[in-house]
């Protein structure tokens, strides 16, 4: 098929035209991804490379060539970390998620309580996005839930993993209780107040 690009000054066309022309861009360059997908997938099964293996949008091509990756949801998410995520999907829904569809999601709130939201892939920060999306596609809002409260139970702590299910500190390979830190303290002038808090025993 051919295309041909109009020379029209954009200033002489209507707001509705210009759209016009942006769309049947959007639709090009779908079928460009589609073309390009089924192009490097034969490259690659003869062993030639060819740079846009590693474009963020065609490094997967072999998904886009088999058809198990949309093409117009791969463009319009542009992005490895979001195509990645939707990738498990079927592609009618890679679809829907890319185009802005609301996703369920947990989220934890300032108070540590865990409530359920909709939000679009484009808003999640990536540990939301890690929780909400797995290896068999959108995780149930109680698994996503469930990640939360085990997330909480490691801290990280500049050098020092605080490991609340076992109250120990890890430092390099290392396990220490916090009553085994008394001597150390002491020995550089320090005391160590071993009483937990309230919120602490509460958890």
């Amino acid at each position: 098929m051919t295309y041909s690009i109009s020379q029209t000054p954009t200033a002489k066309l209507s707001t509705e035209q210009l759209l016009e022309e942006i769309a049947s861009f959007k639709t090009l360059a779908v079928e460009v991804v589609a073309r390009y997908s089924a192009i490097l997938a034969e490259l690659k099964a003869r062993k030639q490379y060819h740079a846009f293996m590693r474009h963020p949008v065609l490094s997967f091509f072999k998904e886009i060539a088999e058809g198990s990756l949309h093409p117009e949801a791969a463009l319009t998410l542009g992005n490895k970390q979001l195509i990645s995520a939707v990738a498990p999907l079927p592609p009618e829904q890679q679809l829907e998620v890319a185009r802005g569809a609301m996703v369920p999601v947990a989220r934890q709130t300032n108070d540590g309580e865990i409530r359920s939201d909709d939000v679009p892939i484009t808003r999640m920060d990536q540990p939301t996005m890690r929780r909400a999306f797995g290896p068999e596609g959108i995780r149930p809002v109680h698994d996503q839930a469930e990640m939360i409260r085990e997330e909480g139970k490691v801290q990280r702590i500049g050098a020092i993993t605080v490991i609340r299910d076992e109250q120990v500190l890890k430092i390099g390979n290392q396990k220490i209780r916090p009553e085994d830190l008394k001597g150390p303290l002491a020995a550089l002038g320090y005391t160590l107040d071993l009483s937990r808090n309230a919120t602490s025993k509460a958890g």
